[in-house]
């Protein structure tokens, strides 16, 4: 178990927490907007999508799966809440 400042980061308030690098939230981005909704379909259709996979943090019934990224921003944010 990890802990640093007295907080243990493998459970949070009571809910177990597992890092996992495939916790990504997928954000898609039209290429090439236009202001008609009617053009706008076309344009998707032709130019396409962007698609970026952003880390996350979600929580299922039984715990919270972390990115090892978000993790080290979530453990600053609870260290300087304690002290």
């Amino acid at each position: 178990m990890s802990t640093k400042g007295g907080i243990k980061l493998d459970y949070l308030y009571g809910v177990p927490v597992h890092e996992s690098e495939y916790a990504l939230k997928r954000e898609e981005k039209q290429a090439k907007k236009h202001r008609q909704k009617r053009i706008n379909k076309k344009w998707r259709k032709r130019y396409g999508v962007i698609t970026k996979e952003i880390p996350c943090i979600y929580k299922t019934s039984f715990a919270i799966v972390i990115h090892p990224k978000i993790k080290e921003q979530v453990k600053h944010l609870f260290i300087s809440l304690e002290g």
